[in-house]
């Protein structure tokens, strides 16, 4: 019996059957995606599945490939480009993952490799990405969204991804690295954006992300050492600056202006309770 072609294959478009010996099964059919290896000896999952068959299968003798196994021998690495039809897989396989019986224990065949995808589709390694639910992110990467955060389908699978390392908040406070790297990137916003809206929205998401550093029981109060932790950046932000300002009008501004105090973002840190940041100051790193 082990030996005939009863069994539907898993690549039901080919109509193929095979024999229960030496085919193999999966627990959910999200995890038999397009690219994996010897996709074309898995026995279709929905058969699989249903407790007569599957009783039918363990007698037999059919191999059921755990979870885990099927990550890290079968499925991976993903291909370099995510088509639309594997990326529809892409995402099952994710919900799979996340409702499988120990998504921990995959995890650790996960978390070192490029298994997230950004908004632009490229794979990147999920440590590399920011939680996009976050407040500070959001406002510090704005107009960054696609290569910051997760693809917009795949964000539903949160705990998953926080298990694999997502960017985030910890016991409400951020790590030096992340918020650094806020600052990095609005500093360039200070000198690149021109619309009149952009800038409005720019310096409200300065104040934010700056406010942090002056606010009582601060989520960044355990950073006693950014500015030796990082030296000298060279980081320039321009607070209450124009909103009808081109970015190298504002550059000059920041550099030129007789109305402008500069003060080092190090002021700031040894007084966290003092609102500091005033209208027409220039804080440098």
């Amino acid at each position: 019996m082990s030996s005939l072609p009863l069994w539907p294959s898993a690549q039901s478009s080919t109509g193929a059957s095979m024999s229960a010996k030496p085919s193999l099964f999966a627990e959910e059919r999200g995890f038999l995606v397009p690219w994996m290896k010897q996709h074309s000896s898995f026995i279709d999952p929905v058969i699989a599945s249903k407790p007569y068959y599957r009783k039918c299968l363990d007698l037999l003798g059919t191999t059921e490939v755990p979870p885990q196994d099927l990550i890290s021998s079968y499925i991976l690495p993903l291909p370099s480009m995510l088509t639309d039809g594997n990326f529809k897989a892409y995402k099952k396989l994710i919900l799979a993952i996340s409702s499988s019986s120990d998504p921990t224990f995959i995890s650790r065949s996960l978390s070192a490799s490029k298994f997230a995808v950004d908004g632009n589709r490229s794979l990147r390694k999920t440590t590399d990405l920011f939680d996009h639910d976050d407040k500070l992110f959001i406002c510090a990467f704005r107009g960054q969204s696609e290569s910051r955060f997760l693809h917009a389908d795949v964000q539903t699978s949160r705990e998953l991804w926080i298990t694999l390392g997502l960017r985030q908040s910890r016991d409400g406070m951020w790590s030096s690295q992340d918020y650094f790297e806020c600052l990095q990137y609005l500093s360039e916003r200070q000198f690149s954006e021109d619309s009149a809206d952009a800038d409005e929205e720019l310096a409200s998401d300065t104040r934010f992300v700056l406010s942090l550093l002056t606010a009582p029981n601060s989520s960044i109060r355990h950073f006693t050492n950014l500015v030796c932790h990082f030296g000298r950046t060279g980081l320039l932000f321009s607070i209450g600056f124009s909103c009808r300002a081109k970015p190298q009008m504002r550059q000059n501004e920041a550099c030129c202006s007789q109305d402008t105090s500069i003060n080092p973002l190090r002021s700031y840190i040894s007084a966290p309770r003092r609102n500091m940041l005033e209208p027409n100051t220039i804080c440098s790193l």
